[in-house]
């Protein structure tokens, strides 16, 4: 690693625990799951974590989940994500998972899968007795997200860094949502972090990834355009929106979403 690498590497770490201190995403005796999809960006999260235990006051276990979905040809490496987590002495717990897709379109086939692996994490969460479900979304996820919820829902919504939810039994974090998805593969890269075995075929054919093909013809045109829509998310003037105020605007609890 050189000198430009180690630079980047720091800021980058510097970055996601900035994030954490703003949003207070860790205390003392936290249990954390980690969602380790074997994507560069649940690497580069679980690497930050593990790390940070080595020079924080505060104590906190971390506890690596990977739900592998039998019916999806999508592939990681398992003794290579098992010698990952074995270095930086977190336990991986691998979960098999099925899953019917038979009454599934294109277009749902990927929120369906997500929406079970998420509720299978939320349950090992649950029978680990753990208090924190940490995700490697970044800002550019929360981008998308933005912008398939304005176009597709007509809502204004995202990503928060932190949620609260089964009436508290379990906190959502997000430490990586003020890194772009740029600044992680560069990571990874730097890290050299293997590449899935096989892709989910439905990757880049989702509601989704037309946002991120969106965004990134926005960003060629306008060079700032990402880091001040991400801004904005954090900048909001409700009395110069057409309907933010209380007789006419309509606010909804994003657990409900």
């Amino acid at each position: 690693m050189n000198k430009l690498e180690k630079r980047f590497v720091q800021q980058f770490y510097a970055q996601i625990g900035a994030c954490i201190h703003a949003h207070d995403m860790l205390q003392e005796n936290d249990k954390v799951c980690v969602g380790l999809s074997g994507g560069k960006d649940s690497l580069a999260l679980l690497q930050t974590l593990a790390g940070r235990r080595k020079f924080l006051k505060i104590k906190y276990q971390l506890i690596a989940l990977h739900i592998d979905v039998q019916e999806v040809p999508y592939k990681v490496d398992n003794q290579w994500l098992q010698q990952f987590c074995d270095n930086l002495e977190v336990p991986l717990i691998i979960e098999k998972l099925s899953v019917d897709f038979s009454q599934t379109t294109k277009d749902s086939t990927c929120f369906y899968c997500s929406w079970n692996r998420r509720k299978r994490l939320f349950e090992m969460t649950k029978s680990l007795d753990a208090n924190k479900l940490a995700l490697g979304h970044h800002r550019d996820d929360a981008l998308e997200t933005m912008m398939l919820n304005m176009i597709s829902y007509g809502t204004l919504s995202s990503m928060p860094g932190k949620l609260s939810m089964f009436e508290g039994r379990i906190m959502l974090i997000r430490p990586m949502l003020d890194i772009s998805s740029s600044d992680s593969q560069r990571f990874a890269d730097i890290h050299q972090f293997p590449s899935e075995q096989k892709k989910c075929p439905y990757e880049n054919t989702t509601r989704r990834f037309e946002m991120r093909d969106l965004l990134n013809d926005i960003q060629t045109k306008f060079p700032e355009a990402k880091v001040n829509m991400y801004k904005a998310l954090s900048n909001i003037y409700l009395d110069y929106l057409p309907a933010a105020n209380k007789e006419t605007a309509v606010i909804r609890d994003p657990r409900c979403n």
